[in-house]
């Protein structure tokens, strides 16, 4: 359980600053683009869950087809 404080979209994913709830803050913890909306998770407390995900790995923004975990 924490609190949302900044998310901003990047180039593999996005990118989370969170305040637990013991105070301990956390900066740049990567999430899915699916949950990337700022305007509904900012300044909210929330239930995050950790697990390995697939991230584009390619040198641009176009697909290529391939991922790194």
């Amino acid at each position: 359980m924490g609190t949302i404080k900044d998310m901003q979209n990047g180039d593999l994913k996005c990118y989370v600053t969170v305040v637990d709830e013991k105070g301990k803050l956390y900066e740049g913890v990567g999430a899915t683009f699916e949950v990337c909306e700022p305007e509904k998770y900012v300044n909210k407390k929330v239930k995050m869950s950790y697990g390995l995900e697939n991230v584009s790995d390619c040198q641009s923004s176009e697909p290529c087809g391939k991922t790194i975990e």
